[in-house]
């Protein structure tokens, strides 16, 4: 995700606490290192080097947010919404899709570890952001949320969109599609909603 960086080294830093030390060069290098490793999608190893940052100095929020994304993919959820909570606020200005792909990365971790009520702002915060093609698994993920709400017809309309938005942008995610087709045969607003013609496609 090379949009992830582009920021100036400069701005490393929020000022740091008095009792902490000054960042020299070896501290430099290391958040350069960090920054490589997030670049390259190695995020186990750049989370090892943001976690000593963070502990010796007081990280800026997009770096926060770095930490965040690096805890999601090392399944670590409970940290990764933790830092995305703490960081996300004060990160408004950066670019919508970044930002929705935040927001998808919380809302996971959030789904998964059961905060199913929370998971859905977030959930909700990322599809105003992202692109068209990037919807179907939010769809998807907030069919099931209001489907253990039990609130059925709701659970229909999600998902059905979001099987639209596979078949659509993801036709070779046939297995999930198939899926899909079985869960909205089985919901009982299924019978009642059902189209009679083929749904339309998104709009890109």
């Amino acid at each position: 995700m090379k949009h992830l960086m582009t920021f100036l080294l400069a701005l490393c830093f929020l000022p740091l606490q008095a009792q902490r030390s000054q960042p020299g060069s070896a501290d430099r290098e290391m958040l350069d290192k960090a920054i490589d490793y997030f670049a390259s999608q190695k995020y186990h190893e750049a989370l090892l080097l943001f976690e000593k940052l963070d502990e010796r100095f007081r990280l800026n929020p997009r770096y926060l947010a770095y930490m965040g994304y690096c805890y999601y993919f090392d399944w670590d959820y409970a940290s990764a919404a933790t830092y995305f909570e703490k960081s996300l606020p004060q990160l408004q200005a950066l670019s919508p899709h970044e930002l929705s792909v935040y927001y998808f990365s919380l809302a996971e971790s959030l789904f998964e570890l059961s905060q199913y009520d929370a998971s859905v702002e977030a959930y909700e915060q990322h599809l105003v952001r992202c692109y068209p093609d990037e919807r179907a698994d939010a769809l998807y993920r907030l069919g099931f949320v209001y489907l253990f709400r039990d609130d059925k017809p709701l659970a229909w309309e999600y998902f059905t969109a979001a099987q639209a938005c596979y078949r659509y942008f993801q036709p070779e995610r046939q297995q999930r599609i198939q899926q899909l087709q079985h869960m909205l045969k089985a919901l009982p607003a299924a019978q009642e909603a059902q189209q009679e013609a083929p749904q339309e496609a998104p709009q890109e």
